[in-house]
């Protein structure tokens, strides 16, 4: 058995307690924030054959589930989940709004998403994904910069998202 604690850099007492325990530190993950301009600046283009439409609860929770737990697999510590564990995380979450969610598709396919919720205060991108054979064509930044301009309709005046510093993707 192993038990994984999170300790964030500024918490230098807490990380000493942790390795004079025998704890060790395995993985890095960066907490990202930017500040979004006062207009919504425009996206990056989506890359050819791929588009944006709208989420539709009940319709298209089982594509963008299925969408998300491709492109997470190879995540480090990715534990699969079921559509009913994925749905009480995100479309029963209290904060869900579908039109913060931004999915991509090739035709019928979901190829990528930014699942964005708002807080008090910012933004944030619960989840930014893209399938493993659309990745390399800059679809997760197409993804990114449309997830500003959605939080900057909003109202929010900052967006965070964060980011496994050792993604096997190299995506940060």
């Amino acid at each position: 058995p192993r038990l994984h604690v999170f300790c964030a850099e500024s918490q230098a007492r807490r990380r000493r307690s942790l390795l004079d325990r025998g704890y060790r530190a395995v993985r890095e993950s960066y907490l990202m924030r930017i500040d979004l301009p006062g207009e919504a600046g425009e996206p990056a283009p989506l890359p050819a054959g791929i588009d944006l439409r709208p989420f539709v609860p009940g319709r298209d929770d089982a594509s963008v589930y299925a969408a998300d737990e491709e492109a997470f697999a190879d995540h480090f510590l990715f534990e699969s989940s079921t559509l009913a564990q994925w749905r009480l995380h995100t479309v029963e979450h209290p904060a869900f709004d579908p039109s913060l969610w931004l999915v991509a598709w090739a035709d019928d396919e979901v190829v990528g998403e930014a699942l964005t919720f708002l807080d008090e205060y910012e933004a944030y991108v619960d989840s930014l994904a893209v399938r493993r054979r659309w990745r390399g064509r800059g679809l997760g930044f197409a993804l990114l910069t449309s997830a500003f301009a959605l939080a900057r309709q909003h109202g929010r005046p900052k967006l965070r998202l964060g980011v496994d510093a050792q993604n096997s993707t190299g995506a940060l």
